[in-house]
């Protein structure tokens, strides 16, 4: 558009006078146009001329189709990159998921099987081959040939050393050292007659041998502990070469060792006054205490241990020394919940969630969460300190809660000991047969109205009836059994004693196998029922999932948990930790679980 100087008007490009006042338009400069949306115009008549005037108001700008276009384009580009970046997050956590979770879950990734010759190959659990057979395994510190700590020392066929991980990764490199020797959980490479270094057991050089030596380790081959006269410090690793604690020591004058104690993943250790209280595979101090008596851990149950003053060695005159009082601490999820002083003959012990105290009267108390005496243990049938059976003092058994008796039952017999969930089992009640058995809740109401003629123990220790699933095994008629829960729900059909063997054996967590009159048997899941009715001969569980082997006009091997056939075979299979093997004339051969691979024969 060109803009008349005269008037201001405008006019279409190319256009030679202002059509509005006459005004030449030569030479004018053009005006910047935009692609505007007006809101208002007027036509008026100016000497005679017809004109549209200036629009009055400018609102907004119109947008070009083709930006639009770029801009939905682009837009798209975002999507599919975000998408891209997405995915890719989930595969990494994935991948991160897999490798933290594989020790908790404790799943096995792969085995070794050893050739006619002595030597040893690994295998993956799908059956592919990881190394030759190359390998001689020799014994480890527990004088077994096996994995510790996911590794194992080896030798090759030109009987060099190496470290060698449980997947068949080199982890050091055979012939790197002359002699190498596991001392608990690191090892030590001899490379020369003055070169020694130390190595975890994942092959992470933690230290080379300069004026450092290993002094003691743990049994379990958890934790290694290493003198370093440079910088005056006791340290002590992890497997994985992590740094669990650094204890300095004032001067080169032999004070000896520290002192320590292992349960589990925990361990105490004691030096100069000090007690370190150690999550080993944390790598973490959970607690210290600053005393001239040691702490070892003297129990470890579930998310609870117990800590008490020890006896420690003098390292100058080699003999023990008891400490100058008695104490013990109850630690829970890491925390202390009481410290308590006891004389020299006094023991604490778990039972169920219960601290117990026996004494040298060989009393036992049940301890509240103050570490206080409560309830003497003999002769009573309890939960916990506060909710407990004992006899009457005139007849039957009363049901007590916090010191109150809420229920009374005319019955004369109960197995004495933990009870641990929240139902009683007492037995010969009146208007019952002699024996049978009542289930009683804490409220000291009676649970149902049935009796059972036999209540039968599932729990292998002893500590309660009640098996770790919270079941009893119960008949009605002294032959055919089922399981029930606390509040007498039945849990389970119903399957039979035979001879020499046990109507309903626990399997795992909610799984059981129990034999049936058509001498059959049923694996079952308490929560899902029947999962396999059949001729059974044996069964495993390898990487959480439950095989099988059954007899029909062939040898199967089944996949319980997931309802799938592995293998059909002439010849009946051993499900071993990793691979199915079975014999075929004069060899074996091995199968995967996975795969159904044939994947050696020898």
């Amino acid at each position: 558009m060109v803009k008349c100087s005269k008037c201001n008007n405008y006019s279409e490009d190319g256009t030679m006078f202002c059509g509005v006042c006459g005004n030449s338009l030569y030479n004018q400069p053009k005006e910047e146009t935009h692609n505007y949306a007006y809101v208002s115009e007027k036509t008026e008549i100016i000497n005679g001329f017809e004109y549209i005037a200036p629009k009055e108001e400018i609102k907004e700008e119109i947008k070009e189709e083709t930006p639009k276009k770029k801009g939905k384009l682009n837009k798209k580009r975002v999507i599919i990159a975000l998408g891209s970046l997405l995915i890719i997050i989930a595969l990494i956590v994935i991948i991160l998921v897999k490798i933290f979770s594989k020790e908790e879950t404790n799943e096995k990734t792969s085995f070794y099987l050893k050739d006619k010759n002595g030597l040893y190959a690994f295998y993956d659990v799908q059956g592919n081959k990881l190394t030759e057979f190359e390998y001689k395994l020799i014994k480890t510190s527990e004088e077994s040939e096996t994995f510790t700590n996911h590794s194992s020392l080896a030798t090759n066929r030109l009987g060099k050393y190496g470290l060698i991980s449980e997947e068949g990764k080199i982890l050091i490199e055979f012939g790197k050292c002359k002699a190498l020797y596991q001392t608990g959980a690191l090892y030590e490479c001899i490379e020369s007659e003055n070169s020694r270094i130390y190595y975890s057991s994942t092959g992470k050089e933690i230290a080379k041998k300069d004026n450092m030596d290993i002094l003691s380790y743990s049994a379990s081959n958890k934790i290694s502990l290493i003198e370093n006269r440079n910088s005056k410090n006791f340290i002590y690793y992890n497997y994985k070469g992590d740094e669990l604690v650094k204890i300095p020591f004032k001067s080169n004058i032999d004070y000896g060792e520290p002192n320590i104690s292992i349960e589990g993943n925990y361990m105490s250790v004691s030096y100069d006054g000090t007690t370190y209280i150690i999550n080993i595979e944390n790598a973490t101090i959970i607690k210290t205490y600053k005393d001239v008596d040691s702490y070892c851990i003297d129990e470890l149950k579930d998310n609870k241990f117990l800590l008490r003053t020890c006896e420690v060695m003098d390292y100058n005159t080699g003999k023990l020394v008891a400490p100058t009082r008695y104490v013990y601490k109850f630690i829970k999820d890491e925390k202390e919940v009481f410290s308590i002083d006891v004389t020299k003959e006094d023991t604490i012990t778990f039972i169920g969630n219960n601290a117990i105290l026996t004494d040298k009267q060989n009393k036992t108390y049940l301890l509240d969460s103050k570490g206080s005496k409560t309830i003497e243990a003999k002769n009573v049938l309890y939960m916990d300190a506060n909710n407990y059976v004992a006899k009457s003092k005139t007849s039957g058994l009363d049901i007590y809660s916090n010191g109150k008796v809420l229920g009374h039952f005319e019955c004369n017999k109960f197995t004495e000991g933990f009870q641990k969930e929240g139902a009683y089992v007492l037995s010969s009640c009146k208007g019952y047969n002699e024996n049978d058995v009542i289930l009683v809740d804490k409220e000291g109401k009676q649970i149902g109205k049935k009796a059972y003629r036999t209540v039968t123990s599932l729990d292998p220790l002893g500590n309660s009836m009640y098996n770790a699933d919270g079941l009893l095994k119960v008949s009605e008629n002294g032959k055919d059994y089922y399981l029930i829960n606390n509040k007498a729900q039945k849990k389970s059909e119903t399957y039979i004693d035979k001879t020499n063997e046990e109507s309903i054996t626990r399997i795992d967590t909610n799984l059981y196998i129990g034999n049936n009159s058509d001498d059959s048997k049923t694996i079952f899941d308490i929560n899902n029922g029947t999962l396999l009715k059949d001729n059974i001969l044996s069964y495993r569980i390898f990487n959480n999932v439950l095989y099988a082997v059954m007899l029909k006009d062939k040898y199967i091997v089944l996949d319980v948990t997931n309802n799938k056939e592995v293998l059909k075979i002439e010849t009946e299979p051993t499900l071993e930790d990793g691979y199915i093997v079975t014999k075929n004339k004069d060899k074996q051969e091995y199968y995967s679980y996975y795969t159904a691979k044939k994947f050696l024969s020898q």
